[in-house]
């Protein structure tokens, strides 16, 4: 099966220092080769530490950023350099979920009035009888009153907010939501109302979705497949499933073995594993393995060659010289990802 988003060899660098320090100046590698592919109704889960490249990656996917080399096919169409004309027909099929749903929505607009404005950029309602039902119906599939119409961002809490950012997504009928830590910003009490939504959501209209987190604990709930990056590479690609019961690279296993969980019988003989020193500077990698200077299973290929994302068991890759094929985290029970509300 053809996927839908197709990301190979992307790579995107930004300009660091100059002026009067000319003499720092530099290329931040945000995004160093990386690959992999987005299938039809499937949602990917990107993971990792702030400043790791996933927002940026994302952003060259969507062509917010223009990528300094590599390709990004939609539907088997290379779209990497077309022009802003080329990309309108686009931007119906790809949708942005932001991070912060305040400061992504007009504070001077109704909500209504928001939502109608979506739907009538992209020719789709055809009178304001047809955009008031739309918008009716916008409002009932994410979870709010149809009274919300005539109420602004500030009259509602942030869950609230984050709903309306995702019923806009849908006013145009996408076929890729691109959810850019869509939670973080909202209290722990709201993210898994968030979570389940997204996920019903996916799964009543076939969405695809690129789901970006800094959050292992949160991505599990909503992901099929799972990405983890480190410094700008794509670390591990493997079914969710798979990157928590079996995490080949040692950083998914250290991210892993920070995540609470609800049960205190389930921390005895669980592994806690403690990074050594800071993430290395984008300016300057170490040559390699990026993350051998704070991997506690670094040999000194590490040092000097850096691995390739290769497949080390069925469906799942690692960039690992050593990867953990043996297994040294104990499962983690399925009880402790977010629940459904009552």
């Amino acid at each position: 099966m053809a996927p839908l988003v197709r990301v190979v060899r992307l790579k995107k660098y930004f300009a660091s220092g100059g002026g009067w320090f000319r003499h720092s100046r530099g290329l931040v590698r945000a995004v160093d080769d990386v690959s992999f592919d987005i299938f039809e109704g499937e949602t990917l889960g990107l993971v990792g530490e702030s400043g790791c490249g996933k927002s940026t990656l994302a952003r060259c996917i969507v062509r917010l950023v223009e990528p300094d080399a590599g390709t990004v096919s939609f539907d088997g169409d290379d779209i990497t350099h077309k022009s802003m004309r080329a990309l309108r027909p686009l931007r119906r099929q790809i949708q942005l979920v932001f991070q912060d749903p305040f400061a992504s929505l007009n504070p001077r607009a109704r909500i209504g009035a928001m939502l109608r404005a979506a739907i009538k950029l992209h020719g789709i309602g055809t009178s304001d009888t047809d955009c008031a039902a739309r918008v009716s119906s916008l409002l009932n599939r994410v979870g709010l009153p149809t009274h919300f119409m005539d109420s602004f961002p500030s009259d509602l809490s942030g869950g609230q907010r984050q709903r309306v950012g995702i019923a806009r997504a849908l006013a145009v009928g996408p076929r890729l939501i691109v959810a850019d830590e869509p939670v973080s910003a909202l209290d722990v009490s709201v993210q898994a109302g968030i979570l389940n939504l997204l996920r019903d959501l996916k799964d009543e209209l076939a969405l695809s979705m690129l789901f970006i987190s800094h959050d292992l604990g949160v991505i599990r709930h909503v992901s099929d497949r799972i990405g983890v990056m480190y410094l700008g590479k794509l670390v591990e690609l493997a079914p969710a499933d798979a990157i928590y019961e079996r995490p080949l690279h040692p950083y998914t296993e250290a991210l892993l073995s920070a995540i609470p969980l609800p049960d205190p019988d389930a921390h005895l003989g669980r592994k806690n594993i403690v990074l050594e020193g800071d993430v290395p500077s984008p300016l300057a990698p170490p040559p390699g393995c990026r993350f051998h200077t704070r991997c506690p299973h670094a040999q000194s290929l590490c040092q000097s060659e850096e691995p390739a994302l290769v497949e080390h068991l069925p469906g799942h890759r690692a960039a690992c010289h050593f990867p953990l094929l043996s297994g040294s985290l104990p499962r983690l029970p399925p009880t402790w990802a977010p629940t459904r509300p009552r």
